[in-house]
């Protein structure tokens, strides 16, 4: 089942997301969920907590809870992997709490990690509560260009492990780049599990400007962060070949 199938499903009721990430300043998130609550959702969204920030406000109809875990940035794989288990008892203690109120028809997880899924045990079991994942950095991938470690690495097959347990636990998955349905595939998640739903700029903050039609040069903007794993090499080596290759 699609992740649209699964919205049109449950209607407008409560909603809830839970990201291991900044709010608002993650913007997937955001406009994830600032278009549940656009919709008429009933949108309950819950993330880390730094240093200043509230506990708990509502911003543009999201109510955000702020859990008393921090992110801890350059630190061994092993912290990662105590920080995600931290916000993974937290969200799902949270999780399970509010249900038993709200009975939530819908809960979105933003990865990493992926077993933050499983969160969703207690309502999933009890309320039919649907559940979407979304993959926002495929895990493996992200600790193999992290901490340099090989496919074969026992932390790379076991996240390998969680991405296709998470996944099928998962009624729908959601991506955000169209390369991760087909390594997700070879993996052993069906593709018409997965839906692509892509970073695109709110065009009520960023206007499109008129294209400079007397311009003769070539312009290149990347708006996402500068990691080997993003292949900016490849872009520039293609963007050189193609200057020097004849038209």
């Amino acid at each position: 089942m699609t992740a649209g199938a699964i919205f049109n499903l449950v209607g407008q009721p409560q909603g809830r997301i839970a990201t291991h990430s900044q709010y608002p300043i993650e913007p997937r998130a955001r406009r994830m969920a600032e278009a549940l609550a656009s919709h008429g959702y009933d949108v309950d969204l819950f993330c880390l907590r730094h240093t200043g920030e509230a506990a708990q406000e509502t911003l543009n109809g999201v109510t955000i809870h702020r859990l008393p875990v921090t992110r801890h940035q350059g630190k061994g794989s092993l912290a990662y992997i105590w920080e995600y288990l931290r916000f993974f008892l937290a969200a799902g203690w949270q999780i399970t709490l509010r249900h038993l109120r709200k009975h939530y028809a819908l809960i979105q997880v933003h990865n990493p990690p992926d077993f933050l899924t499983f969160g969703t045990l207690i309502p999933r079991m009890f309320g039919r509560t649907r559940v979407v994942l979304d993959v926002r950095d495929m895990a493996p991938e992200l600790f193999q260009s992290r901490f340099d470690l090989s496919p074969d690495h026992l932390v790379t097959r076991t996240l390998r492990a969680h991405e296709r347990w998470a996944s099928a636990y998962a009624d729908a998955v959601t991506v955000c780049t169209e390369h991760q349905p087909g390594v997700m595939a070879r993996r052993g998640i069906p593709p018409d599990h997965m839906t692509i739903g892509m970073n695109c700029p709110d065009e009520v903050i960023f206007d499109q400007p008129a294209p400079d039609t007397k311009s003769e040069g070539f312009s290149l903007t990347y708006h996402g962060s500068i990691l080997e794993r993003s292949g900016l090499d490849v872009l520039i080596t293609a963007t050189s070949r193609s200057k020097r290759s004849p038209a």
